[in-house]
C-alpha cells in the first residue's frame, strides 16, 4: 500500500512502503482549551532557550542550498 498526497507519491512510502512500528505519544495539559490555544498563538520560538539550536541544526540543508536563513521565523508564533 503506497499512500500519496493529492495525486504526488511521497518518497518515504515509494521506498519504505511498509511500517513495522506505530509510536503514538500523548500529554495531558492541566489548562483549559482556550488557555492551552492562547498560549500556542502567543509563544516565540526564540522564548523556548533549546528550540532555537534545534531549528538551526534542522536549517543546515537549507542554507547549504542557499534557500532561506538558519533562524528564519524565530520572531513568529507556532501558528504564523
Amino acid at each position: 500500500m503506497t499512500r500519496t498526497t493529492g495525486s504526488t507519491e511521497r518518497l518515504l512510502d515509494r521506498f519504505l512502503p511498509d511500517h513495522e512500528f506505530n509510536e503514538v505519544h500523548a500529554i495531558t495539559v492541566m489548562a483549559s482549551p482556550e488557555r492551552a490555544y492562547r498560549v500556542i498563538k502567543e509563544v516565540r520560538p526564540r522564548e523556548i532557550p533549546l528550540l532555537l539550536p534545534l531549528f538551526a541544526l534542522r536549517g543546515i540543508p537549507r542554507l547549504l542550498m542557499r534557500q532561506g536563513s538558519l533562524l528564519s521565523g524565530s520572531d513568529r508564533s507556532f501558528l504564523d
